[in-house]
């Protein structure tokens, strides 16, 4: 919904808006402790962490393996075409039509 935003913390992922804040529930499997960033592109949510990438869409979840690099997002971004711009702290990466590419 348009009025309302998440935001991650080192607690979990939160959907906030004007007056509510909520814990969104995820799967007990996920390792979403440390949010460090975030990012909505093309009706997802990738979401960052310490311990590597999720995405978010509707009401599943998934993990986008980010081997051979270390899997500490540190930076997200959507360019034009759609494409997700993975920066972690041993290199540079996209992910677009469900493939990764190591870039650098």
């Amino acid at each position: 919904d348009s009025n309302s935003f998440f935001s991650g913390t080192n607690h979990g992922l939160f959907r906030c808006s004007s007056d509510t804040i909520v814990k969104v529930e995820q799967p007990s499997d996920l390792q979403l402790s440390r949010i460090v960033s975030l990012l909505r592109c093309d009706k997802r949510l990738y979401i960052g962490t310490a311990n590597g990438l999720y995405v978010k869409e509707d009401t599943s979840w998934s993990e986008i393996s980010l081997e051979p690099l270390n899997s500490y997002v540190t930076a997200l971004a959507c360019d034009h075409e759609k494409v997700v711009w993975i920066g972690t702290t041993n290199g540079l990466c996209r992910y677009y039509n469900n493939e990764l590419e190591i870039v650098q």
